[in-house]
């Protein structure tokens, strides 16, 4: 049998490797992170057409996380995984993400020439 273990505060258990919400566990974390309903959760699904705010990709396996401001706590969106990953990785920040921008344009090692 898999093992299956309650993680607070939201009422997930574990089962195997996958966490799964018990009944209820969405809406009270969804409630207590980021102070919004499922419902809320899914009119921006639906104003979102379904897919990612960034790269426009429909979710595969999981849902389209929750992506809010760490400063203020305001809801932003639901992005995929990825795009919600990446916009952590330039920490929010709008100077680093024109940075890489810019660096995908104009990448600075194109002007040097390599020798076999």
């Amino acid at each position: 049998p898999k093992m299956m273990t309650i993680i607070e505060p939201y009422n997930l258990k574990k089962v195997g490797r996958k966490l799964v919400y018990l009944p209820g566990g969405r809406e009270r974390a969804l409630k207590a992170k980021y102070g919004i309903t499922v419902a809320d959760y899914d009119a921006m699904l639906a104003k979102q057409n379904g897919v990612c705010a960034i790269c426009k990709f429909p979710p595969k396996k999981r849902r389209l996380a929750v992506d809010h401001d760490h400063k203020t706590g305001k809801v932003r969106g639901l992005l995929c995984g990825l795009c919600n990953i990446g916009l952590g990785c330039f920490r929010d920040s709008q100077v680093l993400f024109d940075r890489a921008s810019q660096y995908l344009l104009n990448p600075p090692i194109q002007k040097i020439e390599f020798r076999d």
